[in-house]
């Protein structure tokens, strides 16, 4: 399981890393890698996607994009509760 806190916030979540992949979208010395995966959260997957020179990068900003689904969903659920 994965923590993260929202910067300036009380907010936490934890997700579990559900599935995880790293490809070559181009070839070369500047090549892109393509980072793909997929969090649980309260039972529902998310998947994120991150692409970059630096597949450390693409990772990170995959998760990043996952997580962002995740409160985007949150936020969602408590507009439609009001």
């Amino acid at each position: 399981e994965i923590g993260v806190r929202l910067v300036g916030s009380e907010m936490c979540i934890e997700t579990g890393l559900k599935d995880y992949q790293i490809r070559a979208i181009t070839a070369g010395k500047d090549a892109l890698g393509e980072a793909t995966l997929k969090v649980e959260y309260n039972g529902r997957l998310y998947h994120g996607r991150g692409i970059s020179t630096d597949i450390v990068k693409s990772s990170v900003n995959a998760y990043i994009n996952a997580v962002n689904s995740v409160f985007l969903a949150m936020e969602l659920e408590q507009q439609e509760e009001e």
